[in-house]
């Protein structure tokens, strides 16, 4: 599996600093900015260390971030597919005859609606697989 890549992974050590200053400190000037970096970096180790855990705590910010809208665009996707499986069974349960010659039963319309509706244990739509294969 290939290693995730984050927004913040382009950012330069010195970028990252500023950028993290200014979120946090949006009234420094480029100046006082600039001092803070310089005063930071006097010090390499703890710098590293500090810009080490200012990387993992922005992934671990995009990773939420990707999370939940993941997690919205499947419940929007759930919602479409509930709105389209209650048109479906609306569609069937309405339907009294075909062509005037006989009528579906509730059973048969129940077993209409999960073959069109239905999944198999892939997540791949009976009628679907139906329709593909020749």
């Amino acid at each position: 599996m290939p290693e995730p890549t984050y927004s913040v992974d382009d950012y330069t050590d010195d970028e990252l600093f500023m950028y993290d200053m200014q979120a946090r400190m949006p009234d420094l000037t480029e100046e006082e900015l600039t001092q803070a970096l310089e005063s930071a970096k006097a010090n390499e180790v703890v710098f590293n260390k500090q810009i080490n855990g200012l990387r993992n705590e922005y992934k671990k910010l995009e990773e939420n971030r990707i999370q939940q809208d993941q997690l919205i665009a499947q419940q929007q996707q759930e919602e479409e597919y509930n709105k389209y499986a209650n048109a479906v069974w609306e569609g069937i349960s309405n339907q009294e005859d075909i062509a005037g010659t006989f009528e579906l039963e509730e059973e048969d319309k129940q077993m209409l609606a999960n073959f069109i509706l239905g999944r198999d244990q892939a997540g791949i739509s009976l009628l679907g697989k139906a329709l593909n294969d020749p």
